[in-house]
């Protein structure tokens, strides 16, 4: 929701409960890993691109990404047994 009332105060021309469903209903049909979702969202809406408003929303995703972005809770334990019985590690995220 912060996502949306971010691009709102950059000058989305909606109220904020109707864009946040239709932001749902891009990721939910073009997938997290989708880089348009605020392309398309502007798109639907029938609204010209705006690059002030795009960037609004990734600001706001951006900063509060890592709130929601946590690893599961036996992730840490095991990375740190792996790498104490001598395994290198390394990590990749869609995140």
């Amino acid at each position: 929701m912060s996502v949306v009332k971010a691009m709102k105060s950059a000058g989305l021309p909606i109220d904020v409960e109707t864009a946040y469903r239709r932001l749902e209903e891009i990721a939910n049909e073009r997938g997290p890993d989708d880089t348009r979702h605020f392309d398309t969202l502007l798109e639907r809406l029938g609204l010209k691109w705006n690059p002030e408003v795009i960037a609004a929303g990734i600001v706001a995703y951006r900063a509060t990404s890592p709130v929601y972005l946590t690893p599961f809770p036996d992730t840490l334990p095991t990375l740190l047994k792996l790498r104490d019985a001598g395994y290198k590690l390394g990590v990749a995220s869609k995140g």
